[in-house]
């Protein structure tokens, strides 16, 4: 980041009058009293320099930060994703959660119109979260952490909560420190042959390819309306486990709810079978941010079609 770069994510939270003073004089975030909403804890209220030092860890338990705290400056790490991230504190423990763990963690949490979302002082009991519950942003930088850790993580908007019938959607601010990893025993081994369908797999036009595991005993298909009892794991081409039920067990639901290549793979199952399925982008999420990129590899097994039950 050059040093008076102001983030896109900041400029649309600023009011129109100190956003042209702040282009015309080339300065870098200034305060902005009363800013986006009037309320006075707004991002863009932060006297933010894209030079300043590292900031201090987790404030104390009877020091809340009044402000949140500005743009991410010059030190500060930005993924491919969009996500920044500025170590605030080493840690020394072990490696970071991996998708289907869960972790430890205290935290503050500001909104995109500054005010404190939710934290957990730095003196209270840790709270323990599913990775798989979390914003992807959010699961993502804990997974760049180690224990002991403190990471302030800028999470743009699609990274963050994007259900747009949920109060929390939009920029997140998070300092987080994590504290415990809690690996899932259920875990799947990561398949070896994640680069490309083996040579024996069927094909079918829509550019899907899959492989029988184990067989089924089952003597039908689901269709794209029918209820369903699966569990699964998702990966990445490069092996990154980013979905999984196995830690919480099998799930409901139905193929048409589902992404396009996961959903046809579903209907070419028989109960009790198992199948690893490779899910080409144009299946799968098509570039939709926030979502794995490429070519996905889904292990499926189909517990039960459940027919006539209504999806809770």
């Amino acid at each position: 980041m050059q040093a008076n770069h102001v983030p896109v994510w900041i400029l649309s939270a600023l009011p129109r009058a100190p956003l042209l003073a702040m282009l015309v004089c080339g300065c870098s975030a200034a305060a902005a009293p009363g800013g986006a909403g009037g309320a006075s804890g707004a991002v863009a209220g932060s006297a933010a320099p894209s030079t300043q030092s590292a900031p201090t860890a987790l404030a104390t338990q009877d020091a809340v930060p009044t402000r949140m705290p500005g743009p991410p400056p010059a030190e500060a790490a930005e993924t491919h994703s969009g996500l920044f991230t500025l170590t605030l504190s080493e840690g020394t423990g072990a490696t970071g959660p991996r998708s289907d763990d869960s972790a430890s963690i205290r935290y503050t949490a500001w909104a995109a119109d500054g005010s404190v979302m939710k934290r957990v002082e730095p003196s209270a009991r840790p709270h323990r979260v599913s990775m798989a519950d979390l914003p992807f942003g959010w699961a993502q930088g804990l997974r760049m952490m180690r224990v002991g850790e403190t990471r302030r993580l800028w999470i743009p908007a699609p990274l963050g909560y994007t259900d747009p019938g949920d109060d929390r959607a939009g920029r997140l601010l998070v300092d987080v420190e994590l504290v415990g990893v809690h690996r899932s025993a259920a875990r799947p081994r990561t398949p070896r042959n994640l680069a490309q369908p083996p040579a024996d797999a069927t094909r079918l036009p829509s550019g899907l390819a899959y492989e029988i595991v184990t067989g089924g005993h089952g003597t039908r298909n689901p269709g794209p309306d029918d209820l369903v009892r699966l569990q699964y794991t998702a990966w990445t081409q490069q092996g990154v486990a980013f979905r999984s039920s196995h830690r919480r067990g099998s799930e409901r639901m139905r193929p048409r709810d589902l992404i396009e290549g996961w959903g046809q793979a579903i209907q070419h199952m028989v109960e009790g079978q198992r199948i690893r399925a490779w899910i080409p982008e144009s299946l799968a999420y098509r570039g939709q941010a926030g979502q794995p990129a490429g070519t996905l590899v889904f292990e499926l097994h189909l517990e039960e079609i459940l027919e006539g039950e209504p999806l809770r």
